[in-house]
């Protein structure tokens, strides 16, 4: 398991699914409305869980 800091501050646990099928999304952080990441057509893709905010 991964950890990503947004811009923000807030920390984020990422995990990476796979799957057959591919998956077009985005995830923005959920403090600040920053975009984390971005994905097309994928088969690999993130998962964030917010840890710890910036005020924390």
């Amino acid at each position: 398991m991964a950890q990503q800091t947004c811009k923000c501050g807030a920390v984020y646990e990422v995990t990476y699914h796979h799957t057959p099928i591919p998956d077009t999304d985005y995830e923005d952080c959920s403090h600040c409305g920053e975009r984390l990441a971005s994905w097309r057509n994928e088969t690999t893709w993130p998962e964030y869980k917010l840890v710890k905010t910036p005020d924390e």
